[in-house]
């Protein structure tokens, strides 16, 4: 995670749909997907 991302932004990159930011949040364990951390190692579920 960059300075300044988000994980809409994230989803949007990397599975096409801002809307997915609750599966990158799932894979993750986050709870509350505001609170994400620079440099925070992300799982992007593809499937």
């Amino acid at each position: 995670v960059a300075k300044g991302e988000t994980l809409g932004a994230i989803a949007k990159h990397w599975l096409g749909d801002a809307k997915r930011y609750t599966d990158i949040a799932a894979a993750n364990g986050i709870s509350n997907p505001d609170r994400i951390e620079v440099g925070q190692v992300l799982k992007i579920p593809l499937a």
